[in-house]
């Protein structure tokens, strides 16, 4: 018994073991990139027909996204230098932030930054 286990050659067996576990880890990469590549049809076939309603197709997206960034740069805390406006502009950073696919919202911000902040 020990000569058995004394001819085995340790280096190829560790090497045989990492070629299994290699082998064993792509099948399991190759069967969930089948499993996404299938779900990904068949979202892009329910999208298709208009089955799905994204936010990113609908035309207030783009513009909530453009009047999210103007409010950003416009309310930016450290345009700010007294203490009260300061505050207000972080308080208004933050439900810009909170806010920023809301369009109705966005424009309501935008008013209240015009008017409390002084910022065109």
């Amino acid at each position: 018994m020990l000569n058995a286990l004394a001819e085995i050659n340790w280096w190829q067996a560790t090497i045989l073991i990492e070629v299994l576990v290699i082998l064993i880890m792509t099948g399991v990469l190759i069967g969930v990139q089948r499993n996404f590549r299938k779900d990904k049809k068949k979202y892009n076939e329910i999208k298709k027909w208009k089955l799905v309603v994204t936010t990113e197709d609908t035309p207030d997206s783009h513009e909530a996204q453009k009047t999210y960034t103007s409010l950003i740069k416009r309310c930016k805390p450290e345009r700010f230098e007294q203490p009260a406006k300061k505050a207000l502009a972080i308080e208004l950073f933050h439900e810009v932030s909170i806010h920023r696919e809301n369009k109705a919202k966005l424009n309501q911000l935008k008013a209240r930054i015009e008017t409390e902040l002084e910022v065109r």
